[in-house]
């Protein structure tokens, strides 16, 4: 009757919740010297020991963390007379009594926990996962919703020791949730693999954040398996580059993952900023290497092969500029700089089939105009007049008379003083 009520009552109506709550307490302790009056049975105790683990659950569920304690003290009695009985209990009884002892474990390890006794919740997951885990015949017996409850349990203590920035036991924690969640009992359920995922990706997290070499050996290990087992996700790649800019690996490493990222994934508007976004990241791994022109490879890639193809103008224009401003981090604006920037525009032009909005156009060449500006400052003319030639591409063909004018005039004023100096010196 308490059950039906609590369910039925408004989430605000606090004040009857708890009297529903003691209600069920009452009722529970009412069974408990039945119990005890008629002398205890094998059926009666398991009775009770489910009816305290919903009790314990509802309670929990409640944050009443007096009334819980009581209930599961009081089932851990039954527990250890049922473990107790000399007289071998049938299959189904044995396969109930596990459960039961297992779900009452879980519910002991969430009580400890809300208790800050982290030493008690510890022990007892110790003893559950030996038990219930790591025993190959009772594990057998677990039902997958419990051993996913007990996943759950021990998620919530490791994302919590992670918030107190207590990233060892979080790691401790988290290890041993995924432990429980082992798809070879737990199915594949939608649930069950989503908190598979989500321990997997918190677990890789907070490795990282340890900076440990034990545990980055550990987040790259559960990326391997993140990776074979959903290779389409963008949280999966996005940690997969995480982990190698931990490992301090070279440029080189990071631009694979972010081709393979970039070629593999589903196309959004938050993917698209993650890999735009990641560009960034490989550009600042290596500003005097290579870091600059391998992070522009893969905006060339992402332009003309898969922005293209989604028909997506304002992504194509965004990647576009965010390829020109990266391109003139390159200190050394060489032949190959100047050579990439002419193929990405013919191929842009090409496969766009008309030129980019007049926005995307004055940004493009502004960033230009910048690098020719500078280059004529430095007497370097013809590397000049290069620049600006790009910056006349018919890609740029909304750019207006007065910017295409100001550029050709600046094309024309370097060849003049080109011949001058030719002239001079001959």
């Amino acid at each position: 009757m308490t059950t039906k009520l609590l369910r039925s009552e408004k989430p605000s109506d606090i004040e009857n919740k708890n009297t529903y709550l003691k209600l069920r307490h009452l009722a529970y302790l009412t069974l408990d010297c039945a119990q005890r009056t008629c002398g205890r049975t094998t059926q009666g105790s398991l009775r009770l020991v489910k009816i305290a683990v919903k009790a314990g659950k509802t309670y929990l569920d409640h944050d009443e963390v007096s009334l819980a304690e009581s209930v599961l003290s009081n089932a851990a009695k039954y527990i250890d007379d049922l473990s107790k009985n000399t007289t071998p209990l049938l299959v189904n009884e044995e396969g109930e009594r596990v459960n039961l002892e297992c779900e009452f474990l879980v519910q002991r390890i969430e009580l400890s926990f809300l208790q800050r006794n982290v030493n008690a919740a510890e022990l007892m997951c110790n003893n559950a996962m030996e038990r219930f885990s790591r025993d190959e015949s009772a594990a057998s017996r677990l039902e997958p919703r419990i051993r996913e409850s007990l996943g759950k349990v021990l998620y919530k203590i490791g994302k919590d020791m992670v918030k107190r920035a207590n990233l060892t036991s979080g790691v401790e924690w988290l290890a041993r949730a995924l432990e429980i969640v082992d798809p070879k009992y737990v199915g594949s359920e939608r649930f069950a693999a989503e908190l598979r995922f989500g321990i997997m990706q918190n677990l890789v997290q907070t490795s990282l954040k340890t900076q440990l070499p034990s545990d980055l050996r550990k987040a790259e290990e559960v990326m391997e398996v993140m990776v074979k087992e959903w290779p389409e996700r963008l949280n999966v790649h996005c940690l997969g580059l995480d982990v190698i800019v931990a490992q301090e690996l070279r440029a080189e490493a990071y631009h694979a993952a972010l081709m393979k990222m970039m070629s593999s994934i589903a196309l959004s508007e938050r993917s698209f900023k993650a890999i735009v976004g990641k560009c960034h990241v490989l550009l600042a791994q290596d500003l005097q290497g290579r870091g600059h022109r391998l992070a522009c490879n893969v905006l060339d890639h992402f332009v003309t092969e898969r922005l293209i193809l989604e028909d997506n103008q304002g992504w194509i224009e965004q990647a576009f500029v965010t390829r020109v401003w990266m391109i003139i981090q390159d200190a050394h604006l060489d032949e190959e700089v100047i050579q990439g920037l002419r193929q990405l525009c013919e191929a842009t032009s090409t496969k766009l089939a008309k030129p980019l909005s007049i926005s995307a156009t004055h940004a493009s060449q502004i960033l230009l105009w910048k690098v020719s500006d500078t280059l004529v400052t430095c007497g370097r003319w013809l590397e000049a007049i290069q620049w600006c030639r790009v910056a006349l591409h018919p890609i740029f063909g909304r750019s207006g008379e007065t910017n295409t004018g100001k550029i050709a005039r600046c094309v024309t004023l370097s060849g003049c003083l080109l011949k001058v100096i030719f002239c001079h010196n001959f």
